[in-house]
């Protein structure tokens, strides 16, 4: 059996839903939004490692890398031998 509604629960019946439709609406454009700004700063990211791996030359890598390596071996020979005097 229906349930008889009066204009009052009719009216705020529509109010909540109007409020639902543009709360979705809303919702959408946020999620709109975040896609584009993620896009974005994927893009961001993409031209910034291009920036880098035209500037990162070999020499460069290896000059770094051997250097890092040296100064690691280094600290752990201190260590040794003062572990071991």
């Amino acid at each position: 059996m229906p349930v008889k509604l009066d204009a009052g629960a009719l009216t705020s019946i529509e109010k909540i839903r109007k409020l639902q439709e543009d709360l979705t609406d809303d919702m959408v454009g946020l999620a709109r939004q975040l896609k584009e700004s993620s896009l974005l700063m994927v893009q961001s990211l993409q031209d910034t490692e291009k920036s880098f791996l035209q500037w990162i030359t070999p020499e460069v890598f290896n000059f770094r890398y051997c250097n890092h390596s040296f100064r690691f071996f280094g600290r752990s020979l201190l260590e040794y031998r003062s572990a071991c005097w």
